[in-house]
């Protein structure tokens, strides 16, 4: 009697990406054996949410998506790391056990960058990128933060502290907050809500060392003052981890991340990347891509399981968005900023004022490409659909008397 060999894939990282990885091959190609195996020993858990654990918001049992019953069928490996991958015998190494796979799906994800000025090492910085970060930030105990970024995470970040109470400053290389998802106009009133509830913002000002006393920190100086704290977090960017990719011979892109196809496709046969590790190398302009954006790893993560389940499918990038809860006042984004890629030719910029809510949309070419809310989000659903669509502005007028809940567009034809 002889038995047909299961075909084995084996998953490394347990996020979003490869999550979603493993529910798609589970889906289409029931017969393979999954491994997943991951560094963390935690089920999945929503990476979006950890700074309202950080709060005190949350309690920390609901930022969890799964438990270890949804990995039912899956080898798992948690909280053991993956140490080597040998493509020549199609095998991984954890620890002292040997895994062989068929075809293997890299969901390493990204870490938080760690600028190496003096003063970083000891206790008393942080960073928010896993659970484990979190649960070090919830332990702390200072009374004064600095927060080094002004990105969503380091926005975040500054929110929850001061919720718990803390003296917060957030400090920003550049000359305004959010500067990759938000433009100026924007980011000026998004200071304004952030200092009317106790966050001290600083711009235009780099960090050059986080002083220490006995080891404990005692301040962060800029080029320009000197900040008094217990704790810092840096929040000035995640970079793919791509470690274990690059010793095995897998190729990295020129943003660092793994090299791969739409199809999740990297240079070696049957070994796909996914998430935060993953850089797109988009098939039409050649560019590169790096996308920490929890849609987009979904996205990557079903593209990866299916082609591993023999499926035809391919990646389509998802337009970033953001949106933030600053103190119960709600701002959003969707597209690049006016100054982002592309933006120097054919750009226009539409605003409205209307009580507290600030609307700011970008056309590009004549189409809807970007926008930006600070107060509220009554239109934005709406607008985000006809960003997503490419949608010609001229055509807006039509388009309302077709669809009526366009008309909360209308004061973009205005003028």
């Amino acid at each position: 009697m002889s038995s047909v060999k299961r075909e084995s894939i084996i998953i490394v990282g347990n996020g979003v990406a490869g999550n979603t990885a493993m529910e798609s091959i589970r889906r289409h190609k029931p017969s393979a054996r999954v491994s997943m195996l991951s560094d963390e020993p935690f089920p999945l858990y929503s990476a979006c949410v950890l700074s309202q654990y950080v709060s005190g918001q949350l309690a920390r049992e609901r930022t969890f998506l799964k438990t270890m019953y949804h990995y039912r069928g899956v080898e798992t490996r948690l909280g053991k790391t993956v140490t080597g991958i040998d493509l020549n015998d199609r095998s991984v190494k954890v620890g002292r056990e040997k895994l062989y796979f068929d075809k293997l799906i890299l969901a390493t994800g990204g870490e938080a960058v760690k600028p190496p000025i003096e003063g970083m090492r000891g206790p008393g910085v942080f960073v928010l990128k896993t659970i484990k970060d979190a649960d070090e930030l919830a332990r702390c105990e200072a009374t004064d933060g600095v927060v080094v970024g002004s990105g969503p995470t380091g926005i975040e970040v500054a929110v929850a502290l001061r919720k718990r109470g803390l003296r917060v400053s957030l400090v920003e290389l550049l000359d305004s907050v959010l500067p990759m998802v938000f433009d100026k106009e924007a980011g000026i009133r998004i200071v304004r809500i952030l200092e009317k509830n106790g966050v001290r913002v600083i711009t235009g000002e780099k960090v050059t060392r986080i002083v220490r006393k006995r080891g404990l920190v005692q301040a962060v100086e800029t080029d320009r003052r000197k900040i008094g704290c217990q704790m810092v977090v840096w929040t000035v960017g995640v970079k793919p981890r791509t470690d274990l990719a690059r010793a095995a011979g897998i190729v990295t892109g020129t943003l660092g991340g793994v090299q791969v196809t739409e199809r999740m496709e990297t240079n070696q046969p049957g070994v796909y990347a996914c998430g935060d590790c993953a850089e797109f190398v988009d098939p039409i302009d050649k560019r590169s891509y790096l996308q920490f954006f929890w849609l987009n790893a979904r996205q990557m993560g079903r593209v990866a399981g299916s082609i591993c389940a023999g499926l035809v499918t391919s990646y389509a990038p998802v337009q970033p968005g953001t949106v933030l809860d600053l103190f119960g006042h709600t701002v959003a984004s969707i597209g690049v900023t006016s100054t982002g890629r592309g933006g120097e030719n054919g750009t226009r910029v539409i605003e409205r004022e209307a009580g507290s809510v600030y609307s700011r949309v970008v056309t590009r070419g004549g189409s809807l490409a970007a926008a930006q809310f600070v107060g509220g989000l009554a239109e934005a659903g709406p607008i985000a659909v006809l960003i997503r669509a490419g949608f010609p502005l001229e055509r807006l007028p039509e388009h309302m008397r077709t669809h009526p809940v366009a008309s909360r567009c209308g004061w973009l034809t205005e003028g």
